[in-house]
């Protein structure tokens, strides 16, 4: 037998160490491995963010509004205020910054700071980027409730539902939605403190969550 096949031979029995892959073969497969579960919902929220960003430009050229002020209507403006002033140092008889709660603000301040941007650009970001991780964890979590096939399904029923237009402006669920999901996810595989935190930041960003405080409480007690 000649040495290429003896080597080769052995190698298959064992015998000879076969080398590691190379940093960048690992790096290779994991993004590979990565697009197969996630190139779905990455697609579909892509998709789905070009659209809304083309209506909203369509609907600044109607209402002659800048599309900065289409992607801050309503709420957006208090969050951006709250980001730019922080709270009041005393109670108002108006409308004011003190009925929002403070981490989605937080995050603006801090992410403006680091890249030296705009609070309105680092808002968006948030919001946008948010949105990417929460239509992936929700093809996780619905693969895992339900299966693939349907779980594919649930992904464009969350990209398109009308509510999804919020990823694409300065407003606080793009924060609120990928730590919920992924509290449920760290629910249905049993891991408590992950999903304790996730639930105790999602309450920091919007009073609905913490309707996650008793759910933990309820699958843990059921576990015990």
């Amino acid at each position: 037998m000649r040495a290429p096949e003896t080597v080769f031979f052995l190698a298959l029995l064992g015998t000879v160490p076969v080398a590691a892959p190379l940093p960048w073969q690992t790096v290779a497969h994991r993004a590979i491995a990565w697009l197969k579960t996630s190139g779905w919902p990455v697609l579909v929220y892509a998709s789905s963010r070009l659209a809304v960003y083309a209506v909203a430009a369509l609907d600044a050229l109607v209402t002659h509004r800048s599309l900065a002020g289409e992607l801050t209507l309503f709420d957006g403006q208090w969050y951006l205020r709250l980001a730019d002033h922080g709270y009041p140092d005393q109670a108002l008889h108006a409308k004011s910054t003190l009925g929002f709660l403070p981490l989605y603000p937080l995050a603006i301040r801090g992410l403006a700071s680091v890249f030296a941007g705009s609070p309105l650009a680092a808002a968006l970001l948030i919001s946008f980027a948010g949105g990417l991780v929460a239509a992936v964890l929700v093809q996780r979590l619905a693969t895992l409730w339900w299966g693939e096939r349907t779980a594919r399904r649930a992904v464009v029923a969350f990209c398109l539902f009308p509510g999804a237009v919020v990823f694409s402006m300065a407003y606080s669920e793009g924060l609120t939605l990928p730590l919920v999901i992924g509290c449920l996810l760290a629910l249905a595989s049993r891991r408590w403190l992950t999903a304790g935190m996730l639930a105790g930041l999602a309450g920091g960003v919007e009073p609905a969550a913490v309707i996650l405080f008793p759910v933990c409480l309820a699958v843990a007690w059921r576990h015990i």
